[in-house]
């Protein structure tokens, strides 16, 4: 049996791929091969299971999966719960009266067991916003459902809720929510649409840094740690890690957090950074 050396945290948008559907093969190759070698590779990723099942297709090998920044982790290819943290639908009333003066509004995740479907109320977006949500539909292959309120059963949990906007608009619903406990909020660009942004919201412990904390807790797996992403929600992930590669596309404020720059995703750069990573872990 293979000695365990560690974890590779990766996300897939912007860091395994390219605005393409599907990881390369070169990179599943390479992260194949640094498995049979004994680090366990742990994607982490803000999409949810269905669309990143299909990014990750190529992958033939065992690893663990957490979707929608970490609502759910899985053990792919099993797809065997590991741990789990969804929302309560109260917070609900709050973020309809935060956005109730926004050009857009708010989507609810269903979750994986659920069927992925998304909730939204077109009638509520601006011309823009909806555009933008139309958008998103074509990118995605979670089923979306039109409805024209929230109302949903007291029992039911929520992995994800996602507020869209402007720049503006959704820093002002971030700052209104960012001390929360009853949620964790993070504020991104979304790369589909100039000018939007989006605040994911999810239970607290479901972030991509509270993901790697609890499936290694979990799994009583510890050792170094590589993490590598591009956008704002991977920065608790690159906390936690012993060598940090962010993306030479990311946001410029994450640079300097940075051990590693990696060339861009299109260049397959994640391949080159985990190898100087490696290097500087075993010089």
């Amino acid at each position: 049996m293979t000695e365990h050396r560690g974890w590779l945290a990766l996300d897939i948008d912007g860091t395994l791929t390219n605005q393409t559907h599907i990881v390369p093969k070169e990179v599943v190759d390479y992260l194949e091969e640094l498995h049979a070698k004994g680090w366990e590779v742990f994607i982490i990723t803000g999409r949810t299971l269905s669309f990143a099942s299909l990014a990750l297709n190529l992958f033939n090998f065992p690893f663990y999966l957490a979707v929608q920044n970490g609502a759910d982790v899985l053990y792919a290819p099993n797809q065997e719960l590991v741990i789990r943290h969804y929302l309560s639908p109260d917070i609900i009333p709050d973020l309809e009266a935060l956005c109730s003066a926004c050009a857009g509004d708010f989507l609810v995740y269903a979750g994986w067991e659920k069927g992925d479907f998304c909730y939204y109320r077109s009638h509520l977006f601006s011309q823009k916003i909806q555009a933008h949500v139309d958008r998103m539909k074509q990118f995605s292959l979670e089923p979306w459902q039109a409805v024209k309120s929230f109302s949903f059963a007291d029992h039911l949990r929520f992995p994800l809720i996602k507020c869209l906007g402007t720049k503006k608009e959704m820093t002002l619903v971030y700052e209104s929510l960012k001390d929360d406990k009853r949620l964790s909020i993070t504020l991104i660009r979304d790369p589909l649409t100039e000018g939007v942004y989006l605040n994911l919201i999810t239970h607290p412990e479901a972030t991509k840094g509270n993901a790697l904390k609890n499936v290694i807790k979990q799994t009583g797996k510890t050792g170094k740690v590589i993490a590598a992403g591009d956008d704002l929600n991977d920065i608790s992930m690159l906390e936690r890690a012993d060598v940090k590669i962010v993306m030479y596309s990311a946001p410029l404020e994450m640079h300097d957090l940075a051990d590693i720059i990696a060339k861009p995703s299109y260049q397959y750069g994640i391949i080159e950074a985990l190898q100087k990573a490696l290097s500087e872990l075993h010089p």
